[in-house]
């Protein structure tokens, strides 16, 4: 079974969930314009495929220290793989998916969410890692990666402040100490994946190689998925630490298809896990197939009408 990962719902409250809701909305919105008016907008293949790859990559819980895990956000690999703007729409797509398909992150508490993990990991770090130069470095990228981490805890711990759920002093420390660990592996994560698929991308054309990264994304949560770490990552265990573990909860009107990452009706908990994740990889894939499909039929159709 892998952890859930994001902010559940209970865990923040008051006017943060509304906020963090009208923020991300409108920085998906400013984002999807964005793609549209892009002369440099990804393939639908390309689309769907790094978003598979995000969503499986974001499944493999590290060990970081005794008792503590983290995961890769993808923000900066995302941004980079496919522009700032696409890389924002592919992060918040994975959230939405993980939260209506796998209950990982609470429904109400989805706007934090992509604002910690989309807008600030997509958006900052993808900045971060292109800003005063065209050319990538991996000095660029590891501080991007590790910016965007430390970034989303910082606000995770002023939303948890502005919730009076846990007060600044108490959380700030923990979850920035977790997290500047975690920004490690996320940087070294980052490189790899950039320079590999990248170098893919540029041997011949993207629809031919969007197969590498989706392929690599079925593998990931078929056979390396279900032996990812079990310990709790750098929320949930600043969450025990701030005795915040029993704040949690799941306020979706329906019942998951794949709650916890696994098949309900699958008891070997190593199949189930490989089998909701490829189900996950499947669903992000075409979810993002659709949307890019679509926003490439709108701009053609507009080039078409004048």
């Amino acid at each position: 079974m892998i952890l859930a990962m994001h902010i559940p719902d209970g865990m923040v409250g008051g006017a943060v969930c509304p906020l963090t809701t009208i923020i991300a909305t409108t920085g998906i919105l400013a984002a999807f314009f964005a793609v549209l008016r892009s002369p440099k907008k990804p393939s639908p293949m390309k689309f769907g495929a790094v978003s598979a790859l995000v969503f499986a990559l974001q499944t493999l819980n590290f060990p970081i220290s005794t008792g503590v895990s983290g995961h890769l956000v993808g923000g900066v690999l995302a941004a980079v793989l496919l522009g700032i703007p696409s890389g924002i729409l592919s992060i918040s797509l994975v959230l939405v998916a993980q939260c209506l398909l796998f209950a990982d992150g609470g429904i109400f508490s989805l706007g934090a969410n992509i604002v910690n993990m989309s807008l600030l990991g997509a958006g900052v770090g993808g900045w971060i890692a292109r800003t005063k130069t065209s050319s990538l470095s991996p000095s660029r990228i590891a501080l991007a990666s590790w910016v965007s981490v430390m970034s989303a805890a910082l606000a995770c711990s002023l939303e948890l402040a502005i919730s009076n759920t846990a007060p600044l002093s108490s959380s700030l420390a923990p979850m920035l100490a977790a997290h500047s660990v975690i920004g490690l592996g996320e940087a070294l994560l980052t490189i790899a994946a950039v320079y590999f698929f990248r170098a893919s991308y540029s041997a011949s054309s993207e629809r031919e190689n969007a197969w590498i990264p989706l392929s690599a994304a079925v593998c990931l949560v078929a056979l390396v998925s279900p032996f990812a770490s079990k310990l709790p990552d750098g929320l949930e265990w600043s969450a025990s630490i701030l005795g915040l573990s029993g704040s949690a909860q799941q306020s979706l009107p329906f019942v998951s298809p794949f709650p916890d990452y696994t098949l309900p009706f699958v008891s070997q908990e190593v199949i189930s896990t490989a089998l909701a994740g490829t189900a996950g990889c499947a669903a992000v894939f075409f979810l993002a197939l659709f949307l890019a499909t679509a926003w490439k039929s709108r701009v053609n159709l507009s080039g078409a009408t004048r």
